[in-house]
């Protein structure tokens, strides 16, 4: 990681604002930096600045330190174990996800297995293994299977299994998505499966989100922003702007795409109903 960063350098974010995206306080993460743990890029005027990448790193030293209780010499250890994976193994490393629910949605929708695997590009025998989790399956083959069905990704993954379940889920202390959507983080808000709603809280940096046209096959969706914008569109025609404390409701079923059209991070909260 480089030590210094243009002031002109593009979606970085001060040591108060990685501290709050990460619920992580000032003070620990200076401690971690003085302790060889982090080595944050530096601005012409020697302030410290963190991208996304960096953000993703400080939840994964919170989870070691706070969650598992190891200590910094053991933690060193495994983030230089994290950094020697290869983009497949980690990629493996998300195993789980509900086979039995992908299954459902194909036979209810009347597509058998050539016809699904032909238009994701892959082996009729490898989805029936994805079917009967006898596969790892990686989030790109989740994914396209959920746009194939018209659904969401994190409709298949049990992205829930690593918190227990709960009636309070404590800001920045959610279980966090994997997601292959640029500058977009994403971290689920509930943790009890029976639920026939999902709300996750998005972090989206400037000028990114999703402008790929995507629809489900039914429920709602309701936006609210907590700080910064949000663009909005839905049926390719009606663009809405939605500023702090706006929100939105709209059937799933229409074409929607959404970006951060502002000049700072903007952190949403998106409640997801499947009925």
């Amino acid at each position: 990681m480089s030590k210094e960063a243009s002031q002109h350098d593009y979606r970085l974010f001060s040591i108060k604002e990685a501290a709050k995206f990460t619920g992580i306080s000032v003070s620990t993460l200076r401690n971690w930096e003085r302790s060889g743990l982090i080595h944050p890029k530096r601005r012409n005027n020697n302030y410290r600045v963190f991208d996304f990448h960096d953000l993703e790193l400080l939840k994964r030293i919170r989870e070691y330190s706070q969650d598992k209780g190891l200590n910094q010499s053991i933690i060193k250890e495994m983030l230089s174990r994290d950094e020697h994976h290869t983009p497949l193994e980690k990629e493996m490393e998300y195993p789980h996800y509900h086979y039995e629910t992908l299954k459902r949605y194909r036979k209810k929708m009347g597509y058998t297995l050539s016809d699904v695997a032909k238009a994701i590009h892959i082996s009729p025998s490898y989805l029936s293994r994805v079917e009967q989790g006898k596969v790892n399956a990686s989030y790109k083959i989740i994914e396209k299977l959920a746009a194939f069905f018209d659904e969401s990704a994190i409709r298949f993954f049990d992205v829930q299994r690593k918190k227990p379940a709960t009636e309070v889920v404590q800001y920045e202390h959610g279980q966090s998505l994997p997601s292959s959507l640029t500058g977009v983080y994403m971290e689920m808000q509930t943790t009890i499966k029976s639920q026939p709603f999902e709300v996750v809280r998005f972090v989206i940096e400037p000028n990114c989100g999703d402008l790929k046209k995507h629809q489900h096959n039914s429920g709602h969706d309701y936006i609210t922003v907590l700080t910064g914008q949000l663009q909005v569109i839905l049926d390719e025609s009606k663009e809405f702007i939605l500023k702090e404390k706006d929100s939105i409701n709209f059937e799933s079923t229409r074409i929607h795409q959404w970006l951060n059209p502002g000049d700072i991070p903007a952190e949403i909260l998106w409640v997801h109903s499947y009925i």
